[in-house]
């Protein structure tokens, strides 16, 4: 590999996913921001950003990398297709961040 390439969105998404699964969730943010950096139309990567924050305890920053996921993909089923509700309740929340994500 051509240690000048630049890592594409999807590489940097695969990094984070790969550090979320081994409960690695601040190790996970930095691949996740570049992936989105890269590709801000990312909602998957938005998706998982928040779950990371979640899991650390950072909701405010959570709840924006939600409103952003849902604000590209609104009627995906990872996002319950209502993020209105889920953004205003903390209750639903809760809820979208144990169906959505890995809860440990």
């Amino acid at each position: 590999m051509d240690p000048n390439r630049q890592k594409t969105a999807e590489e940097y998404f695969e990094e984070g996913l790969a550090y979320f699964d081994a409960n690695k969730y601040n190790e996970a943010i930095e691949p996740f921001k570049q992936a989105v950096r890269l590709k801000p139309d990312y909602a998957f990567a938005f998706g998982f950003l928040s779950l990371s924050y979640h899991q650390l305890g950072r909701n405010d920053d959570a709840i924006e990398a939600l409103k952003r996921a849902t604000q590209l993909d609104p009627s995906s089923g990872a996002f319950h297709g209502q993020p209105k509700r889920y953004l205003d309740n903390h209750e639903a929340r809760k809820y979208w961040f144990v169906s959505f994500g890995k809860t440990r």
